[in-house]
Order: C-alpha cells, then sequence, then structure tokens
C-alpha cells in the first residue's frame, strides 16, 4: 500500500513577513518622494525657461522690435531651446558655443534652407545679447560671421 504522505506549510514567520512589508513601503515612500522631486525640479527649470522667454520678449518690445519680428524670434528661441531639451542638454539661461554649432548642424541635416538657418542664427545672436545684459550669461557665444551659412 501506498503510504499517504501529508506534506504541511511552514508556520509562517509574521515578523519577517511584517519587515519585507515595511521595507516595501519604504521603498515605494523614496520612490515616490524622487519622483515628485524631479517633477518639481523640471516644473521650477521650465518656469525659468518660461520666465527667460517672456524677459526676452520684453526685451525685444522695449527695443521696439516689431511684432513680427518678435513672433519670429521667440518662435526661433523655442525651437532651439525644444532642441536643447529633445538633446536632454539643459538650458539654465547659458549658451555653449558647442550648443550653438550642434543646433546649426542639425538644422543643415533636417535640410532647413540656408536663409532659414541664418534667420535662426540672427535669433540666437539677439538672445545671446540679451542674456549677456540680463546677467544670464557672460559671454558672446553665438557670431554671425562665423555662424551664418555662406551663400555662393
Amino acid at each position: 500500500m501506498a503510504e499517504d504522505i501529508r506534506v504541511s506549510a511552514l508556520p509562517e514567520d509574521k515578523s519577517s513577513a511584517s519587515t519585507a512589508a515595511k521595507n516595501d513601503d519604504v521603498l515605494n515612500d523614496q520612490l515616490k518622494n524622487i519622483d515628485e522631486k524631479a517633477t518639481t525640479a523640471t516644473a521650477i527649470i521650465n518656469e525659468t525657461i518660461s520666465s527667460i522667454q517672456t524677459a526676452f520678449e520684453n526685451h525685444l518690445m522695449e527695443d521696439g522690435k516689431g511684432s513680427a519680428t518678435i513672433a519670429s524670434y521667440t518662435g526661433d528661441i523655442q525651437g532651439f531651446i525644444q532642441w536643447l531639451k529633445e538633446k536632454k542638454l539643459p538650458f539654465d539661461g547659458k549658451l555653449t558655443r558647442l550648443s550653438i554649432t550642434s543646433y546649426r548642424k542639425h538644422l543643415q541635416e533636417a535640410n532647413y534652407r540656408i536663409n532659414t538657418i541664418n534667420k535662426k542664427v540672427n535669433s540666437l545672436h539677439s538672445f545671446n545679447h540679451f542674456l549677456l545684459a540680463a546677467g544670464y550669461c557672460q559671454e558672446m557665444v553665438v557670431h554671425p560671421k562665423r555662424d551664418k551659412i555662406k551663400v555662393a
């Protein structure tokens, strides 16, 4: 005859199960805090970028630029900042020579017309002047003579 063997479950260690649950709760809270901090940091960065863009727009108005010029310049700057975000490059009000030359290369590779690229370089040049005057950056990194594409 076959022997009837029964295996009973081991008694549950309530203290280790309780500890594991507490550890999971602590970990979930930490992850939630990290996510909230990242969201807050992103919101602050976006707010800073937005305030810089608004100040640039006001600067252009005070400088007597026409509404079409203001719309063109601010649109070009928004495009540049969006490109920086897509490349995961930070923007804190400082422009870098590398970001300018890389953006120009991106525009060329995306088959933008030479006149359009040169217009965007002009917009970035004006933005660089503004950032310098407002104290966001300490040097001119956009140089139209170097950065514009020569038309044959």
